[in-house]
């Protein structure tokens, strides 16, 4: 088996993940047309939920049976449900090709990774690009999207295959080093507040200059460049210094950006940085439990976004209040759970 190098995996999953993306957001607006608000907002909701909560269980399942290729299956489900002519069962299906797809990126990318964030944020950036493309073909009802969703599926699947006769997914996800020197416990708490933090101040981030389609292609562009770049860095620099300080600096731009475009972007893309670094503080104290750790972070992206399905933050200033008070507890925790370069590994 010649092995992939870590960085090439985690650019061939974060073309996966935007594939994953295109499909499902292309299904949800194409279908929007036809809903009343209520039942918008329910496939909304049941969406995130089934799209997002199973993955703990899965991840926890590859975990246990590593060899499950579970990524041609994903594929496979996908396609099933693009074509499935009944909303119910498509909206069945496309979480759960989301779901296996996204667990087995996250497997893919963490195991062998050498302790490095860079692939694993590649891969889960590709999604956001992903989800803007995916809006338009279906809000536009471009009648070429089939073809393009069939082509982009093919290869993803091609590429799954491929991955599972080039990758070992057997190894644990060693090498990772960048939580605190605190109870595991303690470490997965912290985490699961900064993701459930992030997840709701991403849809409180005032952007009223957000007026045309270019304009919501740019902020997601942004979010991808965040995303992947956050890795990166942590990887040059450390963890705990790119998380303190995107967030630190992300905070004034997103209360004043939001009729200053430029502004705004910028801090968007920094405020997306702790994506990954996110995820390689669970690994840290979970590396046996790869699958699992990304499982939790799904898990409280989901928690994070549900109160936006209830109460939504009505005025500039309430935007604004939730921004700061939720990037202000996010900044707490990767304080308390990350480890600094001059800190003891943990071994």
């Amino acid at each position: 088996m010649n092995k992939l190098s870590n960085r090439t995996i985690g650019w061939i999953y974060a073309y996966i993940h935007f594939t994953v993306e295109v499909v499902c957001f292309r299904w949800f607006y194409l279908h929007a047309h036809d809903w009343d608000v209520n039942a918008a907002w329910t496939y909304a909701l049941l969406y995130d939920c089934l799209a997002f909560v199973p993955q703990a269980l899965l991840g926890r399942i590859t975990d246990r049976y590593p060899k499950l290729r579970i990524g041609p299956v994903g594929v496979a489900l996908l396609a099933a449900g693009m074509f499935t002519p009944w909303n119910p069962l498509a909206l069945l299906l496309l979480t759960a090709g989301n779901c296996a797809l996204h667990v087995s990126g996250a497997n893919a990318s963490l195991r062998g990774a050498n302790g490095k964030l860079g692939p694993s944020g590649i891969f889960v950036a590709g999604g956001s690009v992903g989800v803007v493309l995916g809006t338009l073909l279906g809000r536009y009802r471009y009648s070429y999207a089939p073809v393009l969703l069939s082509i982009l599926l093919i290869a993803a699947f091609l590429l799954t295959m491929y991955l599972c006769n080039h990758t070992d997914m057997t190894k644990d996800a060693e090498g990772f080093h960048i939580a605190a020197d605190k109870p595991v416990l303690a470490i997965i708490l912290l985490t699961f507040l900064v993701v459930c933090a992030r997840s709701y101040v991403g849809y409180a981030i005032p952007i009223g200059w957000k007026k045309e389609d270019w304009q919501t292609v740019m902020l997601f562009l942004c979010m991808a460049l965040g995303k992947g770049a956050g890795g990166v860095l942590a990887d040059r620099f450390g963890a705990r210094i790119t998380a303190v300080m995107s967030l630190t600096i992300a905070l004034p731009l997103l209360c004043f950006g939001n009729s200053l475009m430029l502004v705004s972007l910028l801090g968007v893309a920094l405020f997306s940085m702790t994506m990954a670094i996110s995820l390689g503080a669970l690994v840290s104290v979970m590396p046996r439990e790869p699958g699992r750790a990304f499982g939790i972070t799904t898990v409280a992206l989901f928690l994070g976004s549900l109160p936006r399905f209830f109460v939504k933050p009505e005025g500039l200033t309430a935007q604004i209040i939730i921004v700061i008070v939720l990037s202000l507890a996010a900044i707490l925790c990767c304080m308390l759970s990350l480890r600094g370069r001059r800190d003891k590994e943990i071994i």
